[in-house]
């Protein structure tokens, strides 16, 4: 229903009439400042009371619901008269469609004095007679199906007709409300017998929206269009049973919400100045809707027919936000279409490859956006972060669980353990292109570097310690691709592989301290070289707290030998830089 946008009175309005505000062609962009200040002014006329809250709520809001309850209260009133048998199913139709148009005119006529009042009696009205002829097919059997549908459409034009002809986003917000009611309000209440199969569900869904996809390209009213989306994705997944529907009725599906969320885009187009948070939350609202109305569809094929069709949406997306790009100077339109386009890419790679291949693919594609968001394209490099941290999330999620890996497989070297080396590398990248762009003097970025650096950093720690794990089990463990046959005189197989993966690890985690030692004095980089100073420490706690009570004494002052000399090297480094700086540049001899 209106909003703030439609509260807005005209110079001499009584507060009634803001319902009716005209809608300039330039309603989904957002006025300039010198413009919002003067149509925020008071615009009262001398004498007339300020409004108020009182007056909002009491005029406006009481409205609103009293309009959707009276819909809700025509619908039940047929259902009672045709459940108890007072009343035919033709003298119903009749009844309800002669009511609606009656409200209608009345409407038409409470307009020339209220016209917000008037207007909502128009859009009940309207409302009404959707309802009649929705139940007057498919609940009262008295009108077949191409007579029934062929009424809704021309209801749905004349809704679209009046909106137009009154300027009233009310008119055409409950009659599309009245629309959607018999497919959402039977699945709450004990009415039953609404369900429609998917493919005249879909047919039904086109009729309704169509109204609003008119409206849309025409008017620009993007609330209505928000709100058709909303509503046509909960009529989608409120039904019980599971989505297995055909191909056919998917593609119109993905065309219907399609049309909804790209109505406007060439509308917008023409528009100067920004656009509003309304319409730019039809567009990022869209693709939302589409996947959580598609996903158990797209969970029921074949992984590689979801991906493909997932990718064809992504380049619909792509294609408009390059129509835009070329169109417009303000980026606002352009991000919401590429985040869109992004979002179904980033699906289209977890349907097509699956789950194994999920955190590689996300890993990668997450290095290309932010290699061109470094490029000029900072939105770019914000989508990349958050595929970024899917990515890594997912990797984390394998590695904690030690998924797609067996004590026959090679460590390291697997498919599985390609994949996660990998991935990891792709986090590893991502952190290097944001180091150089910050040596570059783009300070900004400094602070999304060295939280990326030290995010791949932990990844690098959990992922050495697994592997460390697969090649102590390789050697060590049951049926190990290298085990040799136990002797009596050994330790336990799982003593051995436990002692040689708490090596392994303490030696990996001190390799990447120096690793980052090195790289921190080469580069200069203090964060580098504090994440190798605390890499170090923690190398200590755990051969302190674990290591001593895990392995034997053979391996206690083989890595209490290494760690020292470590330490030690590093303290010697340290000393020496120290020594350096101070005694300055050797005299020239």
């Amino acid at each position: 229903l209106p909003g703030d946008a439609a509260l807005r009175p005209e110079p001499g309005a009584t507060p009634a009439d803001s319902f009716s505000v005209p809608i300039p062609p330039t309603a989904w962009q957002e006025e300039a400042p010198a413009s919002r200040g003067a149509a925020l002014a008071p615009t009262e006329a001398p004498g007339a009371e300020p409004r108020s809250l009182e007056q909002l709520v009491g005029g406006l809001w009481l409205q609103n619901a009293g309009s959707v309850l009276l819909l809700l209260g025509s619908f039940f009133l047929i259902l009672w008269g045709y459940t108890t048998g007072r009343l035919g199913p033709w003298v119903l139709v009749v009844a309800g469609v002669l009511l609606g148009l009656a409200l209608a005119w009345r409407g038409d006529r409470a307009a020339r004095g209220l016209p917000a009042f008037g207007h909502a009696l128009i859009g009940v009205g309207l409302g009404v007679v959707y309802l009649t002829l929705y139940l007057g097919h498919f609940t009262l059997h008295v009108l077949d199906g191409r007579a029934a549908f062929a009424l809704l459409a021309l209801t749905s034009l004349v809704t679209v007709a009046a909106g137009l002809r009154y300027r009233s986003e009310a008119v055409a917000a409950l009659g599309v409300i009245g629309a959607f009611l018999p497919q959402v309000v039977p699945h709450w209440t004990p009415v039953r017998g609404f369900d429609l199969a998917p493919a005249p569900r879909l047919l039904y869904l086109a009729v309704v929206d169509l109204a609003v996809f008119l409206l849309a390209a025409r008017a620009a009213w993007a609330r209505l269009d928000l709100a058709a989306l909303l509503l046509t994705t909960l009529v989608w997944i409120v039904p019980h049973e599971v989505g297995r529907w055909s191909w056919g009725v998917q593609a119109g599906l993905s065309a219907l919400y399609a049309g909804l969320g790209l109505a406007a885009v060439p509308r917008l187009a023409r528009g100067e100045g920004r656009v509003a948070a309304s319409a730019l939350a039809v567009v990022g609202v869209a693709p939302l809707g589409l996947l959580g109305a598609s996903w158990p569809f797209l969970a029921f094929v074949s992984p590689p027919a979801s991906g493909l069709l997932l990718l064809g949406l992504s380049l619909v997306w792509m294609i408009a936000a390059a129509w835009i790009e070329r169109r417009r100077a303000e980026e606002d339109l352009w991000r919401a279409l590429v985040a869109a386009a992004v979002l179904f890419l980033t699906a289209a790679l977890e349907r097509g490859l699956g789950t194994e291949w999920t955190s590689m693919a996300w890993c990668l594609e997450a290095v290309a956006l932010v290699w061109l968001g470094l490029r000029g394209r900072a939105w770019l490099r914000g989508c990349g972060y958050v595929v970024g941290v899917l990515g890594a999330a997912w990797l984390l999620v394998r590695l904690a669980g030690d998924q797609g890996w067996s004590n026959g497989q090679i460590p390291i070297l697997n498919p599985d353990g390609v994949r996660n080396l990998v991935a990891l590398a792709a986090l590893v990248a991502i952190a290097a292109l944001l180091g150089r762009a910050r040596e570059r003097g783009d300070g900004a970025r400094a602070v999304v570097a060295r939280l990326w650096t030290g995010g791949a950093n932990l990844l690098a720690l959990v992922w050495s310690a697994v592997e460390a794990s697969h090649v102590a089990r390789a050697l060590h463990g049951p049926g190990g691709r290298w085990a040799q046959p136990p002797s009596l005189a050994d330790l336990s197989a799982a003593r051995q592989t436990l002692m040689l993966a708490a090596v392994l690890t303490s030696l990996t985690w001190l390799v990447q301290a120096v690793l980052l030692l090195a790289l921190g004095w080469r580069k200069a980089e203090a964060f580098l070289r504090w994440l190798g100073l605390g890499l170090f420490g923690f190398t200590v706690a755990k051969f302190l707290l674990f290591d001593l009570a895990a392995v034997d004494v053979f391996w206690r002052f083989l890595i209490a030998i290494l760690v020292g000399v470590a330490l030690l090297g590093v303290s010697y480094l340290y000393q020496r830089r120290a020594r350096g700086r101070e005694a300055g540049p050797a005299p020239l001899l």
